[in-house]
């Protein structure tokens, strides 16, 4: 017997699912690994590019507010901090494949395309972390991994600023996409397709990372209520205001120690 060619295309389509799955899955696994050896004593959080990019700029035709039709972002951040220091993002995207080398390649290739859409301060000074994980029918998995190893992507805090408290909720911006390169000889250039972190804005993309952090964790916990105080509109919140699993107190418990210990350890010095 053999499978039709509907059969043929909806087998491609679990394939295609199941590569793109677990690639995610062991790409931030190995993500979490080489930042924490790399940055000892810090944690690192991961968070869903979209819905924190949501807090700030409108990604689809769904979203109210100036969109600028680029289609291409980062699927995740990873946001390395420690108690009393500024905190460094890095961009990450990551696909998976059932084929060969030279499929991750060229999904290597497609993924810097999308983590190049977010610039934190300086243009072209954000650093990012790319993947392909290549799960062939035979023989060993194989992670293929690319780091652009910029300077850039630090996050400072001005002291005393009331942004300073995770706690202190956020509205959604409108913030006109595009990225700003350096002038040039006096002139300033037009502004590249993508979304740009300015300086002005540091502390506030700070705070949409942890409260979006402290989101998954109270979604996963099965507290809609919790979740939806950590949401912006644009970001979800309404799909939470009706989902709420048996035991929040228990997860309001979690979660309010989640945010407190991540509000504590953005605001205390190592000492």
């Amino acid at each position: 017997m053999r499978l039709s060619t509907e059969g043929r295309e909806t087998a491609d389509h679990y394939k295609a699912l199941q590569s793109g799955e677990l690639g995610i899955g062991f790409a931030l696994t190995l993500a979490k690994q080489v930042l924490s050896r790399r940055y000892p004593q810090n944690f690192v959080s991961i968070v869903p590019a979209d819905t924190a990019l949501r807090a700030g700029w409108a990604l689809t035709s769904r979203d109210k507010g100036p969109r600028s039709g680029y289609r291409y972002r980062p699927r995740f951040f990873a946001e390395v901090w420690k108690p009393g220091k500024p905190s460094r993002v890095f961009p990450i995207d990551c696909k998976g494949n059932h084929s060969n080398a030279a499929t991750s390649h060229d999904q290597l290739a497609s993924a810097s395309a999308h983590v190049e859409a977010v610039h934190i301060g300086q243009g072209n000074e954000t650093p990012s972390l790319l993947f392909s994980t290549e799960l062939p029918i035979e023989g060993p998995l194989t992670i293929h991994a690319l780091h652009s190893d910029e300077s850039g992507g630090w996050l400072s805090e001005s002291t005393g600023s009331i942004d300073r408290n995770l706690d202190h909720q956020i509205e959604d911006q409108n913030i006109y996409p595009g990225i700003q390169p350096p002038p040039e000889g006096g002139n300033t250039p037009q502004p590249e397709p993508g979304f740009h972190v300015q300086p002005e804005r540091y502390e506030r993309f700070q705070r949409v990372l942890a409260r979006t952090a402290a989101a998954g964790l109270t979604a996963f916990a099965g507290d809609g209520e919790a979740t939806v105080q950590y949401l912006t509109k644009r970001q979800g919140q309404r799909h939470f205001m009706v989902f709420a699993h048996a035991g929040p107190v228990a997860s309001k418990t979690l979660d309010r120690r989640f945010l407190a210990f991540h509000s504590w350890a953005q605001t205390t010095s190592s000492g």
